[in-house]
């Protein structure tokens, strides 16, 4: 008998409710388990207390999202894969931003049209 598979955990952290709530009934109809945090210290707080397989993060969470990506990137119990940053541009491009220049791995700027 096999043992059964945990789902991956993902931490969704973004203070606009709307965007928060759709993507994490997306990511659960995918198979993820899905903690939100709607604020920076709440996020960290998570990532600590859950170590969680992804983090996707808002790029406009808070006004220091540059040092949230670098405390993340900085500690040794998160994957270096993470996190994960959401934007949007109203411009109708998609642009990656090499690693060098942003503390995420990659951003890539595609608009939404909803």
């Amino acid at each position: 008998m096999s043992k059964p598979t945990t789902r991956p955990l993902v931490v969704l952290a973004s203070r606009e409710t709307g965007e928060l709530k759709d993507l994490e009934t997306a990511l659960y109809s995918a198979g993820y388990r899905v903690l939100t945090a709607r604020t920076e210290h709440e996020t960290l707080a998570k990532v600590h207390s859950h170590a969680p397989d992804a983090i996707v993060l808002d790029r406009d969470l808070s006004d220091h999202n540059y040092s949230l990506c670098r405390a993340l990137r900085a500690d040794p119990g998160v994957s270096p894969a993470a996190p994960i940053m959401l934007t949007q541009d109203e411009a109708p491009t998609r642009t990656a931003w090499p690693s060098s220049s942003t503390p995420s791995s990659r951003w890539t700027i595609s608009p939404s049209n909803r």
